[in-house]
């Protein structure tokens, strides 16, 4: 690379001043115009342009006058004072034979009539006659004649080389000239300076300058700086510090850079961006030090905002975020004619105080002492260096800064540099002595460096000698994008339950011990940062009081012993609300509120009322999401439902356990007859308003004849007779439930109808009735709201689960018919589908260099990097990280998230039991804080992504772009299965959906590490797990396999089951008939293959489960061995619990990740109308770079190429979203579609019937 040079001074004298003919020129005129007291006579100043006509002088306004095409100023001949020193010369064109000549020129004067155009002079159409009064001149520029080069140490007063100019002039600005960077081979030059005539005769070149010699080589005298110090600052953003002797003086720096396996060069320009010599100006590489006295170009205060054009001034000092500047005054106007020198004064051209403090953004440039030009170098300090023996090498000294605790990394001083640097050394310097010297230290930050590619950096320094040499590089890999993570913290145990306090505490609701816990955990620094992040619940809603919240539902609080006397029980509580207590506060293990705690033992009516009236919520509930009026109904607590129906509460919510009010009622003839009597009272109260069954099914019955269409509108007007605006409504956990509006409560009366076959004869009726609107709802042609509405509300009610295998059917029926139609649609398309050339799906930019995780080469991870506090289940390092997330916003929401997880685990249990501790909450609460805290990033992320999508169509027409709210909660956890790992998989069906099969399980790739099962049965089989790759052995498996099998003890056979390493193994999988055969030999009954799909996991169990038992014991009856699907009550969320507790229990902590396989959290849409406006959208987005614009494009799905399930197309972006801008730093990956109008257009047929394919209305 060529080296920068640095630019040399040359000087020399002004000949004259010029001036530009168009704005410089304007002339003082006489203006007659008519009034209505009679003509009038004013001066008015014009530019010269506004002249179009002139006459000659003293012939009369009504003489002919000539057109004028062109203006030429020039110096009068003679002048020997400022007063007429320039002609103003009017020419005209003539046109003929030869072509365009100018006539002679006519010179403008005193006494000449003119003719004018413009504004301020009245309509362009006509023109005003004037009489021209004086000439109005603005200097533009000066010729000079160049003389010679000025030493450095020579200094001439710009106003004393004014007195020997000619003419001699009042004031004048930077008499000098700057020739930045000239080319290296250049040691002597000489200038010629020319003026462009405005009349077009070309260049008239002045005089030639004397020969000036150029100051080249590298200075040999004085070392160059120590290898830089490197430290990451972001993503792709490296920290270069230096260290360089105080004398002699630095003038400047270079630094520059290039990757390791590379050999071009950049140097570090202005902003930190590293560029090749041919992409900038070399001034713009050197980093000069801010000091005292130094000129700067720099953009000044106008009114408290920034100046729109810089001005030049000098550092008069130097804060720690401003300057002070001393802005300089500059003459941009004279006068010339018959105005005195009075009027001739210097204007300021910064327009403010001359001395102002400017943030450093605003120094544009800075000017060395010797003139060099170059950009500030902000952090630039003396400091104290310690040189200490290196022992490895006694002539090497290690450096470190005084107040650091280690040496510099990769830097080291020798004897020459040292002594360069102070001349007081003596040497040798003794061992395990130090020697304290003065060093400037230097730093800039570069950014834009790739990410995960190691770079070579060093720097070098213009001294008053020249150059030095560049100092010797250092070697830095920039590291990959990555949260920073803490230093987990030391937990303490002070309980009997778990081995951190901050669980159990968080299960019991007890917020200041949580407060207190997470306090003495953290430093000063840390929980300072934690706190400022905690005040945002205190600063977007109301504060409240734990302690006195707490002390309403207290078993010795206010309603618990004040039932007898309400109305005292009432002030009290009033009181306590006062004084900022919640009345929606969830306390103690079972999460109850001071409404539920009311209705729990039976309040008065008298203290609901003013619990309500107090502004209780009135469908609070508590961890079982059990309501005050699921509680009453459970209870008999007929007064309490009636207060609560007349205040409105929603009898349609439904708790964990999947019951509503009316089903909590139960009217068990086992029971107290007194309490029988209260529930058919309470039961009579809860379907006061509902529409009963049999009126439902005989609308159903009198629309038989009806079509489709007309059928649904009337069922739902029956339904909800408010109109269908609020037919659904969204759950906290974002998944869509039914509104309180429903009238018919159909979950209710199918599942609450006394009988299995009545309950059957129910559901299958609605069943009837949904197919055919699910039918119309996706049809092209019958396309219908109602019928969609209706629909969904069947589903949502529950009722695929009387014809889920015709509804499956069904499903795929309509979306076969719309493949058809989209193939037809793709068939048209000419360039989209070879957008990728031969392949629909690939990895791009940065993922290009990211490995592997857990079998996926695009994961969260790759976006946020390790979390320690996951794998070591650290539960501080848990909390700070789901704040920090926004996951949870304060210690309550965290403890109320705690008391839900409790719940769902005691959800399935007929009589659960709360406000207890479960040994199973640890690994549940372990296995879901991953998803949390990704819901927490993709909320921070949401903003980001949007404001990236609309800035990629910006300025494209027919172009629209849609924010997609964020994956809710359920739907996440339901979708994570897809991108567990093969062993999860395998263990979650193995250990967990078939109990007593299976006793325990061993990893052959874990160092043989035994997962226990569910079931302590001894006569469950023993499972085997090992990855398989053509490549590896598996001799650990046989190693294991043999030990298993050769057990005296053991009473069930091994099974073996092979996983493919890789996708690229499963091909090879099943061919290795050598492995199963090696396995068999040292002991294994049966080798089990990993299927192709996840879903058949199961059936490959099975049947290997019972070959094993034939292999193992051949005389005896295996009664499963016909089946191919072990029967379990499980319900849904039964499976989610087992998998959430299974991630917790394989013995990779890796399986604690599988919902970051998600990459679509965070999505929107863009709908282009044509091929050309998809592939334009591409072309922008991969031109974006995570490390210089903060996106990247990782992936590329061309739906287009392969169209996906359904046969829809369109192209979907993965975009890693890298901010790194201080607390709002946010790296994840989000999902952008880009979709064609007329694929668009058909896909939202599809809608219903994909979901009731991928399964998310199945019922257990």
């Amino acid at each position: 690379m060529e080296e920068p040079r640095s630019e040399r001074a040359v000087r020399g004298t002004i000949l004259r001043q010029l001036v530009c003919p168009v704005h410089g020129v304007h002339i003082v005129c006489k203006v007659t115009q008519s009034g209505a007291n009679g003509p009038k006579t004013e001066l008015r100043t014009v530019p010269l342009a506004w002249v179009n006509e002139i006459g000659q002088l003293g012939i009369g306004k009504d003489a002919p006058r000539k057109a004028v095409h062109g203006w030429s100023v020039l110096r009068a001949p003679g002048a020997s004072s400022r007063r007429h020193v320039f002609s103003v010369l009017a020419y005209r064109v003539n046109s003929g034979k030869a072509g365009q000549t100018w006539t002679e020129p006519l010179q403008l004067k005193h006494g000449m009539y003119v003719g004018l155009f413009g504004g301020g002079m009245g309509t362009r159409k006509r023109s005003k006659t004037a009489f021209v009064e004086r000439v109005k001149v603005r200097f533009s520029h000066f010729e000079i004649a160049f003389e010679e080069t000025l030493p450095e140490y020579r200094r001439i007063n710009v106003h004393n080389l004014s007195r020997h100019l000619d003419p001699p002039l009042r004031w004048v600005r930077h008499p000098q000239l700057i020739v930045d960077d000239l080319p290296s081979d250049l040691n002597n030059i000489e200038v010629e300076i020319g003026v462009e005539s405005a009349s077009g005769a070309g260049i008239r070149w002045g005089g030639r300058s004397l020969p000036c010699r150029v100051p080249s080589g590298v200075s040999s005298r004085f070392e160059c700086p120590l290898c830089p110090v490197l430290r990451s600052v972001g993503v792709g953003k490296v920290e270069i510090r230096w260290l360089s002797p105080k004398a002699p003086r630095a003038l400047c720096f270079n630094v520059r850079f290039k990757e390791t396996d590379k050999t071009e060069w950049k140097s570090v320009v202005e902003g930190g961006f590293g560029l090749i010599a041919t992409d900038f100006v070399a001034w713009q590489s050197r980093w000069i030090p801010l000091t005292q006295g130094l000129r700067v170009s720099a953009f000044g205060d106008f009114d408290g905002r920034k100046a729109s054009a810089p001005a030049t001034a000098v550092i008069v000092s130097i804060d720690k975020h401003t300057l002070d500047v001393e802005f300089e005054p500059s003459i941009d106007q004279f006068y010339f004619g018959s105005l005195s020198d009075g009027d001739a004064s210097p204007v300021s051209s910064v327009g403010q105080p001359p001395v102002q403090a400017v943030p450093f953004e605003w120094v544009e440039a800075v000017w060395a002492r010797d003139g060099t030009r170059g950009v500030p170098l902000r952090n630039h300090a003396d400091h104290n260096a310690l040189l200490s023996v290196d022992e490895a090498r006694p002539m090497r000294y290690s450096v470190r800064l005084e107040g650091e605790q280690s040496p510099l990394s990769g830097v080291q001083a020798d004897s020459c540099w040292a002594g360069h640097a102070d001349a007081s050394l003596t040497y040798p310097i003794e061992p395990g002595s130090q020697h304290c010297m003065s060093v400037h230290v230097s730093a800039v930050t570069v950014q834009g460096l790739r990410t995960q590619v190691r770079h070579d950096f060093c720097v070098r320094v213009l001294t008053e000698d020249g150059w030095t040499n560049w100092s010797p590089p250092n070697s830095f890999m920039v590291p990959r994008i990555e949260y920073h993570q803490e230093e987990l913290v030391e937990e303490r145990q002070g309980n009997a339950f778990y081995k951190a306090d901050l669980l159990p505490l968080a299960l019991f609701k007890d917020h200041a011990r949580c407060l207190e816990t997470i306090t003495r955990s953290l430093d000063g620094e840390r929980l300072e940062k934690l706190q400022k992040l905690l005040q945002r619940s205190v600063l977007t809603g109301k504060h409240y009081d734990h302690e006195k919240s707490r002390l309403i539902v207290d078993m010795q609080g206010p309603i618990r012993t004040g039932l007898r006397k309400p109305a005292e029980t009432l002030v009290e509580i009033r009181d306590l609300v006062s004084r900022r207590a919640s009345l929606n506060h969830r306390d103690q293990a079972t999460g109850r509120t001071p409404l539920t705690y009311a209705c729990e033992y039976n309040a008065p009516p008298l203290l609901i009322e003013g619990l309500l009236t107090c502004r209780a919520d009135i469908d609070s509930a508590n961890d079982l999401r059990r309501t005050g009026l699921c509680i009453a109904a459970s209870g008999g607590h007929s007064r309490i439902i009636a207060s609560l129906l007349a205040h409105r509460a929603d009898p349609t919510l439904v708790s964990l356990q999947r019951e509503t009010a009316l089903m909590c009622c139960k009217t068990d003839p086992k029971i107290f007859p007194d309490l029988a009597l209260r529930m058919v009272e309470c039961r009579r109260l809860l379907v006061a308003e509902r529409v009963p069954w049999e009126t439902f099914e005989a609308i159903v019955e009198s629309t038989s004849d009806l079509g489709v269409q007309e059928k649904a509108g009337k069922i739902i007007s029956i339904i909800f007779p408010g109109g269908t605006d609020k037919m659904f409504v969204q759950n906290p956990d974002g998944s869509k439930r039914i509104a309180r509006h429903d009238k018919l409560r159909l979950w209710e009366q199918i599942c609450d109808c006394g009988s299995n076959d009545e309950m059957n004869r129910r559901g299958k009726l609605c069943a009837d009735l949904m197919l055919p609107q699910i039918h119309a709802a996706a049809s092209p042609d019958t396309k219908s709201e109602n019928c969609s509405r209706l629909g969904r509300y069947l589903l949502l009610s529950g009722v695929a689960g009387f014809c889920l295998s015709e509804l499956h059917v069904a499903a795929g029926s309509i979306l076969e018919s719309i493949e058809h139609k989209l193939i037809e649609l793709r068939s048209s398309l000419t360039s989209l589908m070879t957008l990728q050339p031969n392949r629909a799906e690939s990895i791009h930019g940065i993922a290009k260099r990211w490995q592997i995780f857990n079998g996926r080469p695009l994961h969260q991870w790759h976006a946020h990097g390790n979390l320690p506090w996951l794998g070591e289940h650290n539960m501080i390092g848990a909390f700070e990280a789901l704040v920090g997330s926004t996951a949870i916003v304060d210690v309550e929401s965290f403890c109320t998230w705690v008391g839900e997880l409790n719940a769902r685990l005691n959800a399935g249990c007929s009589k659960p039991a709360l406000g207890t501790w479960d040994e199973r909450l640890p690994d549940l609460f372990w296995g879901d804080v991953y998803t949390r805290f990704l819901l927490g990033e993709a909320q921070r992320a949401a903003p980001l992504f949007h404001k990236v999508a609309e800035h990629l169509i910006s300025g494209l027409d027919n172009i629209t772009y849609k924010a997609a709210p964020n994956k809710a909660y359920q739907r996440v956890v339901k979708k994570q299965a897809d991108y567990a790992s093969s062993a999860l998989l395998v263990l979650h069906e193995a250990l967990d959906l078939m109990p007593g099969k299976f006793s325990c399980a061993l990893r052959a790739d874990l160092d043989g590490r035994l997962i226990p099962g569910t079931s302590s049965s001894p006569e469950g089989a023993i499972l085997v797990i090992s990855y398989y790759s053509p490549k590896s052995s598996l001799s650990a498996a046989v190693q294991i396999t043999r030990a298993a099998a050769s057990d005296p003890s053991r009473k069930a056979p091994v099974l073996v089951f092979l996983l493919a390493s890789n996708s690229k193994c499963m091909s090879a999988l099943s061919a290795a008939a050598a492995a199963r055969e090696e396995l068999r030999q040292v002991g294994a009954d049966a080798v089990a293959l990993q299927p192709q799909f996840p879903t058949v996991i199961r059936k490959v169990l099975t049947t290997a489960l019972a070959d094993a038992w034939m292999q193992f014991k051949p005389d005896a009856v295996w009664t499963d061995s016909t089946s191919t699907e072990f029967r379990t009550t499980f319900t849904s969320e039964d499976r989610l619990v087992m998998f959430e507790l299974r991630k917790c229990r394989t013995g990779n902590t890796d399986d604690l990740m599988c919902a970051g396989g998600l990459l679509d959290m965070v999505r929107g849409s863009i709908v282009c109308e044509t091929e050309e406006d998809i592939i334009e959208v591409y072309r922008r987005a991969m031109d974006l770079c995570a490390e210089s614009d903060k996106v990247e494009v990782v992936r590329v799905k061309n739906g287009f190429h392969t169209p996906g399930a359904g046969g829809y197309c369109d192209l979907k972006l993965f975009l890693l979203l890298a901010a790194d801008a201080g607390k709002d730093t946010v790296y994840h990956i989000g999902e952008l579609q880009v979709h064609l109008n007329s694929f668009l257009h058909m896909k939202r047929f599809s809608h219903l019937p994909y979901v009731i394919d991928r399964g998310d209305f199945d019922q257990d």
